[in-house]
């Protein structure tokens, strides 16, 4: 008997059962990595940000994350939860033909619903633009630019949409190229440009634009290449596939509007609250925070991607086994890689503060407060992709509320008496009611948790390589740029050690060819 059969057996699982449960491991290790390069939009994005606040200014920069935050408020809104139908409908059934149906009708509502969002934002831009502040020199050009910018609804809702339904698949890598190069990386490319040509007020909006276009243009092309685009058009509208797509989609849109705008509140009401550039200013200032955050959060949103259509699947197929197995699997991951993650962001939040400008010195106070509101929600794992997916329509709806009321309440008593600071405490606290609310549920209704002695040795690896960092850090002598660079390198190395000596076999056999040749 070989001694992998002498473990399956002592383990008192079969060899199928073994195959299965490591082939799920794979799928998610996989899926996440892809969805975690498709994800490095976030990555790119904290570049973005601090290159244009050096720029265009922190009142400029700030009123077009202002702006943002409100289109893809209205994107979610007009998306009316397609994106997460898509990932509910779409792997649990092999007819390709209701596939397809599915597909026309998930694009079909949310265009639909986002021009006319984007035609009545058009039409009431005088009086949107009442309750924005913005620079003085911008004032003059804020009807025209929200005119211009309100389009990038359709836009948006368009590439979520397209690109959900190609995850929907399986397609985890698809979205590779389109996030990072294109919508990111164009619209940072285009940024600059338009900055050179002399556009300081347009710019960023018109970038933006044109990124979004050719985003979208390619949304297309990877649609057409995961499904029939002529069976799509000549898929019948079916009434009752209609209904259940609506019965689906009305709790689930309404929470999917409160995430973000649970997310984007603090900048409406910094802006809201303060006059004029000081507004528009306080946004940038914050904004800047939540980008280098974004960084983190990216590691628990590849596992949700992944693990969505897989629940969804698994679900379909009635096997709590291999769903268990994979929400404590994701878990392990995503609390053992975060951590180290999570120290070396708060070690040089000032450096990285100090590089934007002295306009963004607060922003290292607030990176600190929102790494630690992320770190708590990081250990609830994907449990809040797991209630959304496995049919209990309206727990994410009052998840979602519990959290927004909690951060709104938090918002008003806090942001005048403590300002940016405020806001951020607010924010977090919220985020975790709504995450820890996720586990709870998961445990009382589905039976399953994903905290077990597995943890225990990667959570311990983590700890460990997060004292190496603190400790390079606080080490190493020079400048802010040496600092940086030298904490930057601890974190790849206690990545590469945490891979090495913080999983088991079994974790680590999830990872291919980097896992074995790490631990030969």
């Amino acid at each position: 008997m070989t001694t992998r059969e002498q473990a399956i057996r002592i383990s008192g699982t079969s060899p199928m059962t073994h195959d299965s449960r490591s082939a799920d491991r794979k799928a998610v290790a996989k899926g996440a990595g892809l969805a975690f390069l498709g994800r490095l939009g976030a990555l790119i994005e904290p570049v973005s940000v601090i290159l244009f606040a050096k720029l265009y200014g922190a009142p400029t920069l700030g009123l077009f994350l202002l702006l943002w935050g409100y289109v893809q408020l209205a994107a979610v809104g007009a998306d009316f939860a397609m994106t997460t139908a898509l990932q509910r409908f779409v792997p649990s059934t092999t007819d390709e033909a209701r596939i397809h149906q599915t597909l026309k009708l998930a694009l079909a509502v949310s265009i639909s619903l986002s021009l006319v969002l984007a035609g009545t934002l058009t039409w009431l831009a005088p009086r949107a633009t009442a309750f924005i502040n913005a620079d003085p020199g911008a004032s003059g050009d804020l009807v025209t630019i929200v005119r211009l910018y309100a389009w990038g609804i359709p836009l948006w809702c368009f590439i979520s949409v397209s690109t959900a339904a190609v995850r929907a698949r399986r397609a985890f890598g698809p979205e590779v190229k389109v996030r990072i190069f294109y919508e990111q990386g164009l619209r940072l490319a285009a940024g600059i440009l338009f900055f050179a040509l002399g556009f300081q007020i347009y710019g960023l909006f018109v970038a933006h634009l044109v990124a979004m276009v050719v985003t979208g243009y390619l949304s297309l092309r990877l649609l057409g290449k995961h499904y029939s685009l002529r069976q799509m058009v000549g898929a019948p509208v079916d009434a009752q596939a209609l209904g259940l797509m609506f019965h689906f989609g009305s709790p689930m849109a309404v929470s999917n509007l409160i995430k973000r705008l649970q997310s984007s509140l603090p900048l409406f009401v910094l802006n809201l609250m303060l006059p004029g550039a000081a507004g528009a200013a306080a946004v940038a200032v914050y904004a800047v925070a939540r980008k280098v955050v974004s960084v983190l959060q990216v590691i628990r949103q590849s596992f949700e991607y992944v693990m969505a259509p897989l629940a969804s699947a698994s679900r379909g197929q009635a096997d709590e086994s291999a769903l268990g197995n994979m929400y404590a699997f994701a878990t392990r991951l995503i609390c053992s890689i975060f951590l180290p993650a999570a120290t070396a962001v708060v070690l040089v939040r000032d450096e990285i503060v100090t590089v934007i400008g002295p306009e963004f010195t607060a922003a290292g106070t607030l990176i600190a407060i929102l790494v630690l509101g992320r770190a708590v929600e990081a250990a609830t794992g994907p449990s809040a992709a797991l209630v959304e997916m496995l049919g209990r329509y309206r727990l994410p709806l009052l998840n979602g509320l519990l959290g927004l009321g909690v951060s709104a309440l938090l918002l008003i008593w806090l942001t005048p008496r403590l300002g940016a600071p405020g806001a951020a405490i607010a924010t977090a606290v919220g985020i975790n009611v709504t995450a820890l609310a996720s586990l709870l549920e998961i445990w009382r209704f589905y039976g399953h948790q994903p905290y077990d002695r597995r943890l225990i040795r990667p959570l311990a690896a983590a700890a460990g390589c997060s004292v190496m960092i603190a400790v390079v850090y606080w080490l190493t002598p020079g400048g802010d740029a040496v600092r940086f660079a030298s904490t930057a390198v601890a974190l790849a190395l206690s990545l590469v050690l945490l891979l090495r000596f913080g999983f088991s076999d079994g974790d680590a056999s999830a990872f291919g060819k980097l896992g074995r040749w790490l631990r030969d």
